[in-house]
């Protein structure tokens, strides 16, 4: 050994050692990434570190005049359009368009990396994931990453620890490197701060606690250059302080930020599109919860080689649209199976990329890695049956070009289903569901409800420009809805309510499920799965299980720069122009309210409360979630019962159809057929009129379980019959209340053939 290292102390030794191991090891795996990169659909993929990557795009030109435009155009957005913006004002004492104006000039000084970054940050001063300014390429197909993944669980203490969940291997099969660190270490410290903090300053758009730990514990080691931070050079080296798994002792480690470039879908993918590019015009929907989880499936599950999601949206004018989203992990890491794949309708999702489910008489034939049946039982009461569904996303249709499924419909089927198999309770999970289409969203909720649902109100900012965007804007677009909602008479800061959703067609349909439920949530259930949450909670469907205190709080609706220019703003003088560079900003456009409140109740920043909280333990985090469903039916479920209707398989004669149902936890019982006949005239059409006829309503009393009751009508041989009952319980007040809605058609009605 020479002098020099004689001379070493033992911290620079450490730290030397620290560097040789960990940065050493986070060079490797970048490389073991990208020698996979073709197999990942990532042919083009690279890895740099921070300074290679901002020497890189210091290169960058663009014209002052284009930043000019910009933040002129950010300054009408939030000064006009933005719902929520007084409130955050008051909230995080957020002052985006000063910050915005003491950028203006100076602007034109910057490096284009650092000029975006001050973009970023003001619009994250909000602390809102549906508002954000989207960077230009090439950003947008750029993804900073640290080389492992964090989840909040249950700590020894009954404290939480953050546990490392994913690394990336240096190697195929060898871990990090062979350290210490990996699946199943305890971070303590980052960069001497304690790991909650670090967590905490990680999180950009997170309004509440939980969503600020959800979106923090993944913005810490992955970050989408389109629309996130970027780390700096002082920043690039990590040190961490941790417990090696199942051990007391505390290990360190240095690790690096590495950016990916080349993080955009190939050819073979029918799409050229960078997914923030895709997402900005997503209605409703969090684009960055959506391109995480896109991210994460690709850098985390090397395995499979997976197609990039394609997007469905539909007009700016037309009523709220559904959104495609990226593959999404279940609680158990297995990928949605293809829906191009034949499948067993009985076991599997006709849309696998929206829904899967599982039962308690189950099987995971084909299936091995998602729900086991057997973690849907009660081990005190072995006979209990329970279910559950995994809703990605709200989307209207089907996320394939050109679908026409109804993904509401497949619900219905899928809960129709569980209904027979599984009555004692159903877990519905909208872990990580970042939303989608509104009216979606409440079309399913409806479905689990007896009464008429009532929708979320929708508000607008109470501005003379909003106000003006009002009056100008054509019949049929959501702005000129608001044209006779008045003042919210408890704040001003906003308009009176409208509602997205229609219900009447939804509330013929019946209720499909009718036995207890269950609703997981956690801090990233965000925006029309918050509206959900809040209409599942406002209506009294069930228990809401939070692995977080509370949802993320996204209580809106989105539209991005180009929608308000559609809707009507640019006939209001503002000067609204085609933004430059090709960046991209959208806004919370409409801020939501809750229902069946006594006083006025938002969700945005606060979020839906969970009734209870299970924080997951080390072996859900790393082994599917077992004790968590386990929990749900044997705490949950197992006590809660819910009135229902059951009819028995019936086949109706000519003139008649003898009933048999059973009926629980209802007095009294009303029974009403309705007859669906073709009219004579049109039988030869594609698309005949239907003649609908509602005979009188019947009333019968409950005595016992099992009721059985004839119903007459006409003979007509071309008539379809749905059979309408209603379960009823007196109330205090005289009146009666519907407690459970059963709608079956009992014979379908004959259309001709094409």
């Amino acid at each position: 050994m020479d002098r020099k290292a004689e001379q070493l102390n033992e911290s620079e030794l450490r730290r030397r050692a620290w560097d040789f191991q960990g940065i050493g090891i986070t060079r490797e795996a970048w490389r073991s990434l990208v020698s996979r990169g073709s197999d990942l659909g990532l042919p083009n993929l690279q890895i740099e570190t921070v300074q290679e990557f901002r020497d890189r795009m210091s290169v960058l030109e663009d014209r002052p005049e284009e930043r000019a435009t910009i933040i002129e155009q950010a300054l009408l957005l939030f000064e006009h359009f933005y719902a929520h913006r007084l409130y955050k004002e008051d909230l995080y004492k957020a002052q985006p368009m000063q910050l915005l104006r003491e950028l203006q000039p100076i602007a034109a000084t910057l490096k284009a990396v650092d000029f975006h970054s001050r973009m970023l940050t003001i619009f994250g001063t909000v602390k809102d994931a549906h508002t954000g300014y989207i960077l230009p390429p090439p950003f947008d197909t750029m993804t900073a990453l640290l080389p492992f993944q964090l989840r909040k669980i249950r700590g020894r203490n009954g404290k939480a620890d953050y546990l490392v969940t994913k690394v990336l291997e240096s190697a195929p099969g060898e871990g990090f490197g062979g350290t210490s660190f990996g699946v199943g270490s305890r971070i303590l410290r980052w960069d001497g701060l304690d790991i909650e903090d670090a967590i905490r300053n990680a999180n950009e758009v997170g309004g509440n606690s939980a969503s600020a730990l959800s979106r923090g514990a993944v913005r810490a080691t992955l970050r989408p250059l389109g629309f996130s931070r970027i780390p700096r050079v002082d920043e690039e080296i990590v040190t961490l302080d941790y417990h090696p798994p199942g051990l007391e002792t505390v290990d360190t480690i240095r690790v690096r930020w590495g950016i990916l470039s080349g993080f955009s879908p190939s050819e073979e993918t029918g799409t050229n599109l960078s997914p923030q590019a895709l997402l900005q015009r997503a209605f409703s929907m969090n684009h960055l919860q959506c391109t995480l989880r896109y991210a994460q499936q690709i850098l985390w599950n090397p395995e499979v080689i997976s197609a990039y999601p394609r997007y469905v949206y539909g007009g700016v004018n037309q009523q709220p649209q559904s959104v495609g989203q990226a593959p999404v992990e279940n609680p158990g890491g297995e990928k949605a199976p293809s829906s191009g794949e034949s499948k067993d309708p009985n076991v599997f999702s006709l849309l696998p990329k929206q829904f899967k489910f599982q039962h308690t008489r189950g099987t995971t034939e084909g299936n091995e890695k998602f729900l086991h049946p057997g973690d849907l039982t009660d081990r005190t009461k072995p006979e209990k049956r329970f279910s559950y569904v995994r809703i990605f996303q709200f989307s209207e249709a089907g996320l394939e070009p050109g679908s026409t499924d109804d993904s509401a419909v497949e619900f219905r089927r899928i809960l129709e289903l569980l209904n027979e198999v599984a009555p004692d309770g159903l877990i519905l999970d909208l872990r990580a569901n970042g939303g989608g289409d509104i009216r979606t969203a409440e079309r399913e909720l409806q479905m689990l409800l007896p009464e008429l649902l009532k929708p979320a109100g929708f508000h607008m900012a109470n501005t003379p420009m909003a106000q003006a965007m009002v009056k100008s804007a054509g019949e049929g677009t959501v702005p000129a809805k608001f044209r006779d909602a008045g003042m919210q008479p408890e704040d001003n800061r906003i308009t009176g309510h409208i509602r997205l959703t229609a219900t009447d067609d939804e509330w013929e349909r019946g209720q499909a499920y009718m036995g207890p439920v269950a609703l997981l949530i956690d801090g990233s259930t965000y925006s029309a799965a918050d509206i959900f949450s809040g209409g599942f909670a406002d209506h009294n469907v069930g228990t809401i299980v939070g692995v977080d205190d509370a949802t993320g709080g996204g209580g809106a609706s989105v539209w991005d720069h180009q929608e308000l220019v559609a809707n009507g703003a640019n006939l209001v003088d503002l000067k609204l122009e085609k933004l430059p560079m090709g960046v991209g900003m959208r806004l919370a456009a409409l801020r939501s309210s809750r229902v069946n409140k006594e006083q006025l109740t938002f969700i945005e920043d606060v979020g839906v409360a969970a009734d209870l909280v299970y924080l997951p333990t080390e072996d859900d985090a790393l082994n599917g979630f077992k004790g968590l469903f386990r929990f749900v039916c044997e705490e949950v479920l197992s006590h809660q019962t819910r009135p229902r209707i059951d009819l028995k398989p019936v086949t109706p004669d000519e003139a008649a159809v003898t009933l048999v149902l059973n009926v629980k936890g209802a007095e009294k019982l009303t029974l009403r057929l309705l007859t669906e006949s073709i009219h004579p005239t049109e039988r030869s059409k594609p698309n005949p009129r239907v003649i609908t006829r509602e005979l009188p309503v019947e009333v019968v009393a409950v005595e016992g379980g099992e009721i059985t009751h004839r119903l007459e009508f006409e003979a007509l041989t071309v008539d379809g019959l749905v059979l309408v009952a209603e379960a009823l319980v007196s109330m205090d007040d005289g009146t009666t209340r519907t407690v459970a809605r059963l709608r079956r058609q009992l014979r379908p009605l004959l259309r001709p053939r094409r």
